[in-house]
This record gives structure tokens, sequence and C-alpha cells, in this order.
């Protein structure tokens, strides 16, 4: 077939919007405005355990350099607020941006975005925002959006369920002249996701037995590069420093170099099955990440979960968490040993739907707009700023940017 924790914020005051960051800027620091629960991670394995004061408590967070100019306040009355345990830059301030016009409330979404520069699918439009609203790229018309993808110059990639996606190699993608009609060359070979590293830029998909496929674009079409990656449902794709290929699937994952492919598997440490919907690396002398997602199976999730890569041995080990929220829909990585987690909190108001790893720990980061329901993508361009998309509260979609 196709088919940690709770923590008091205090309010910050509404600002003006502003483009999107060029550069890392200067500034003051920050501090927290109340005790709260925190997670804390330790070996690569790592169990969590609770600490800090009362919610409501009166100590303070790790005060930070926040560099460059925030941008404040949001149409939905979002607020900034709560300092990330340990330092760090910082609490991220978020804002909700205009989409013109209105998305269908129907249509699936995708967020990408690079210096400069944001790009938002959601059927059947695209989006391109330089700083402030999001707005149409003319003739462009997608029957549906799977996920998209901006190389850092500029070039766009948007795949759908199915054979089909749009591609801008073009020196101006804001026009929709620009964008031809790709095929995955086999009608049975649909997309599921997109990666990338610099230009180079690879699509994960299911063949015509469901099974994980595997293209890269080869500068004017795509030429699949792996027809069988040894299971079905892959779900996203990241790409290392050294062109390997990590690829998710609903309970592990996979590393493609060199033509083959080795299985890392999720060590479960005891709890009830889970299923993933994203994962996040750091690069370096070894390869660290976070998977994040939800205890259950059959898409019927009940509760935040994330697993840790072990470093040296490449496996994956589940991260023992109290049961909260719902399900963790995005993570993306914000600088070292710094990631942003989102997803849903089930509706609940003592519940974050963003968390934050700072190195130690996953705490509670500062909250979006109450406008954002649920997280479905994320997309960072640095460790200063993030663009999230998701269902909104009253129905249809927003995005938020978040800046520090």
């Amino acid at each position: 077939m196709r088919a940690l924790a709770l923590a008091l914020f205090g309010l910050a005051a509404c600002g003006p919007l502003m483009p999107i960051r060029t550069d890392a800027g200067s500034g003051g620091g920050t501090s927290s405005t109340g005790g709260g629960f925190v997670f804390a991670g330790g070996s690569s394995g790592g169990g969590f355990v609770t600490a800090g004061g009362a919610v409501g408590g009166g100590s303070t967070g790790g005060g930070s350099t926040a560099g460059g100019s925030t941008a404040g306040g949001s149409t939905a009355g979002g607020a900034a607020a709560g300092g990330t345990a340990g330092g760090g830059l910082g609490p991220f301030t978020w804002v909700s941006l205009s989409i013109i016009p209105t998305p269908s409330a129907s249509g699936s979404a995708a967020v990408a975005a690079r210096t400069g520069e944001a790009w938002l699918a959601i059927s059947p439009n695209l989006y391109r925002s330089t700083g402030t609203a999001f707005n149409q790229v003319v003739g462009v018309n997608l029957s549906s959006v799977k996920d998209l993808w901006v190389t850092p110059a500029g070039k766009v990639f948007v795949v759908m369920p199915s054979p089909n996606s749009y591609i801008c190699t073009a020196s101006d993608c804001s026009v929709g002249a620009n964008f031809t009609m790709q095929s995955s060359g086999d009608p049975s070979d649909y997309f599921d996701g997109l990666c990338g590293s610099g230009d180079s830029v690879y699509a994960i998909g299911n063949g015509n037995n469901n099974q994980a496929i595997l293209f890269e674009f080869n500068g004017t079409g795509w030429t699949k590069i792996s027809n069988d990656l040894g299971f079905n449902g892959a779900k996203r794709c990241v790409v290392g420093p050294a062109g390997e290929i990590y690829v998710l699937g609903k309970t592990f994952a996979i590393r493609y170099e060199g033509g083959g492919f080795t299985q890392e598997n999720v060590d479960l440490m005891g709890q009830s099955p889970a299923e993933w919907n994203d994962f996040a690396f750091t690069f370096g002398p070894s390869v660290e990440g976070f998977m994040v997602g939800g205890q259950g199976q059959g898409g019927s999730v009940v509760s935040y979960r994330f697993a840790r890569r072990n470093a040296a041995g490449g496996g994956w080990s589940v991260m023992p968490i109290p049961m909260m929220g719902t399900s963790l829909n995005a993570v993306v990585r914000l600088g070292p040993n710094e990631y942003l987690a989102a997803g849903s909190n089930g509706g609940s108001m003592t519940v974050p739907k963003f968390l934050q790893w700072n190195g130690t720990a996953w705490v509670a980061a500062s909250q979006p707009p109450n406008a954002l329901a649920t997280v479905s993508r994320a997309s960072s361009t640095s460790d200063r700023e993030v663009f999230l998309v998701g269902a909104a509260s009253a129905g249809g979609y927003v995005v938020v940017r978040g800046r520090r």
C-alpha cells in the first residue's frame, strides 16, 4: 500500500518586524523569571534527571550575551521569556509572520531558510520572505507539498508526495517562471524529503514496493543512486561533511555511504516503543545528534520522546523523560551542543511546545505565540534565527520566526 518540564515564563514587550539576520551583531544579557523542572542528559545513552525549583520560583537562569537586534512581538501576542539553563545565547523572541495571500486551511506545509531569505511552501502556493511577510511566488502551482529545501546559493527545491518536484537553479528564484517541474524518472518513485550540503542536494522517496530510495540532483534533474535502502517509509535525511547521508525511518536510522548503508538502531532503554519524526546532528571529531518523536506506534503517540546518538558506537539511545505533550515533530541544530525541538503539547497550558538542549539538559525554551498550536517543520539560518511552521489554533497555518 502507498500509503521538562514545566516552567513559568515572564512576558516581554512586543516590537517591530525586522529583516532576516545577515550579521551576528552584539547585545546584552538575559535571565529567566522562574524556576521549574530541567531534564538533564548525562552520557550518550543519557538519562534525564529533574532539577530546579518549583514553578514560580525566584531563581534566575544563566545570563548570556545575546547578539544582535531582536524582532519582538507577534500578531498573535507571542512572548519572549525564559533563559536557557547554563547560559548560552539566551532565549528566542518569537514573532508571527504574515502569509500573503492567506494559504488554504487544508494544504500541507514546509519551511526552509538561508541567510537573508526564507521560503514557505503551503500547497498550492510557494512563498518567499526577506525579513517580514511571506509573499507568494506567482506562477508556481504545487498540487501538494512534502518537503522544501534552499541551498546557500539560493537554489530552491520543492518535492511533492508524487513523482514530481519543482526546482529553481536560476539566480533569481523569486520569479515563478524560473521554476521547472522535474520528475523522479519513474512514475512509481515518489518523493518523501530533501536534504543537502552546499550545492549538493538529495531527495529521499519510496519505490514501487514502498522501499526507501535515494536520489541525487545532477544539475538538471534527479539521478536515483539507491533503489532500496533496506526499509520502508523514509522520513527525513541529513548530509554529513564527508558526503555520507543519514536517513530516518519510523523506528531507526541508516547511514548511506559509498553505495552501501549501515543501520543505526535505537535502544529503547526499557521504555515503550516510539516513532521518530525528525533528527539533527553535530558533526565534528565524532557524530552526535538527537531524534525526536512520540511514544507509541501506528501513528498513535502519547508523549514526547528523545533519542541521543551514541557518538562512539553509532547507535541511538532513548532518553527517559516524564510523560508529557503528544509528539515532537521537528528538531534543528542551533549551534555546538544546542538544539531546538518542537511539536504538539496536546493543548496543555502547562506543557511547553518548544524544548531546548543547552549542552547538558533539555529545558523549556521561550514559547511561541499562542496562535501556533502544533509545529510541523523547522529550519534555522544560524544559532540566532529559526523559522517554524505549523497548524494554527484557529485553523490554517502559522509561520513564526525566532531571533535572539
